[in-house]
């Protein structure tokens, strides 16, 4: 157990995965949306669509990607490893919604607007 913040990880988004399933959540009550964010103000989506995943694969390549990445956890150290890994979950959803900003308004491209987005690659790219 030289891992546990990764091991809490994964726990974490298979537990939010079952518990979508189960209840049978919507991708939209839990989806990153510029609209929902920007214009409604529902920053919340900014975590819970990175822990939102709807698709067994895309579950499964997120969870075997974290867990090839455990090996940042021995080597920065478990609560280093967890405070940037929240770090990045909270930049890479500012740098999304920059990225869209920047195609909506500079590249008129308005079917992002409403472009929902869920999943923890994010945040494995970004590591």
């Amino acid at each position: 157990m030289s891992t546990p913040c990764t091991y809490l990880l994964l726990l974490l988004i298979l537990f939010y995965a079952y518990h979508l399933y189960s209840n049978g959540i919507a991708v939209s009550e839990v989806s990153y949306s510029y609209d929902k964010v920007v214009h409604n103000g529902e920053y919340w989506r900014m975590l819970t669509s990175s822990f939102s995943h709807f698709e067994i694969f895309h579950l499964a390549f997120n969870c075997m990607t974290l867990f090839q990445l455990a090996s940042l956890e021995m080597l920065l150290g478990s609560m280093k490893y967890l405070y940037l890994s929240m770090d990045l979950v909270l930049l890479t959803m500012c740098i999304c919604t920059l990225t869209y900003h920047v195609l909506i308004t500079r590249f008129e491209r308005q079917e992002m607007i409403m472009q929902q987005a869920v999943g923890y690659s994010c945040v494995l790219f970004a590591w």
